[in-house]
């Protein structure tokens, strides 16, 4: 009788979402979320907060500042999770003036350093040995102001690593991102 309810708890376990973020609450696994990773351009230029329900990456300048910012893991995922897919639900909005060049990004990586030295965040040093998925918000085309749109990513996990959220803008546009919901199916 132990040993099939064992088998029932296993597989009800498996069978469910491990989050890592949803809507506010943050999961033990993950040791919270943190501002180590991508950030450049300058601080009054650029933001992270931690709304009600979600993350907050943003852009406080609209015109022609390029950069980003990150939340990261302060712990690896487990490596029970190889094999399976991380995912990340949120949106991005282009509040003032038309938007170009931004995109959200799902890291998963060896190592998260504070980068700050390029624009080119591939070339940052930020996320190490990083695999990673991206949701093109403008590029290549422009989005008027007013635009929200919803992103849904997934990358599958090949290793137990560091997970990211990393946004980034390039030329116009004032950016909110609102990262709702990240976990591991």
């Amino acid at each position: 009788m132990m040993d099939r309810r064992r088998a029932l708890m296993m597989a009800k376990e498996e069978s469910g979402p491990i989050w890592l973020y949803n809507q506010g609450e943050e999961a033990d696994i993950t040791g919270g979320f943190n501002t180590t990773g991508y950030k450049y351009g300058a601080s009054d230029q650029f933001a992270q907060s931690k709304g009600a329900t979600y993350l907050v990456l943003q852009s406080l300048s609209q015109y022609n500042l390029r950069g980003g910012r990150t939340w990261t893991t302060a712990n690896t995922i487990p490596s029970n999770a190889i094999g399976k897919t991380l995912r990340a639900t949120g949106t991005v909005s282009n509040t003032r003036v038309v938007n170009r060049n931004t995109y959200v990004r799902l890291y998963n990586s060896e190592n998260v350093a504070d980068a700050s030295s390029t624009e080119n965040v591939n070339n940052s040093g930020a996320f190490v040995g990083a695999q990673y998925t991206q949701f093109n918000f403008s590029i290549p085309t422009d989005v008027p102001a007013g635009t929200t749109k919803s992103f849904d990513i997934s990358l599958p996990i090949t290793f137990a690593g560091y997970v990211s959220v990393m946004f980034y803008k390039g030329n116009n546009g004032y950016i909110v991102v609102h990262v709702d919901k990240i976990w591991i199916e």
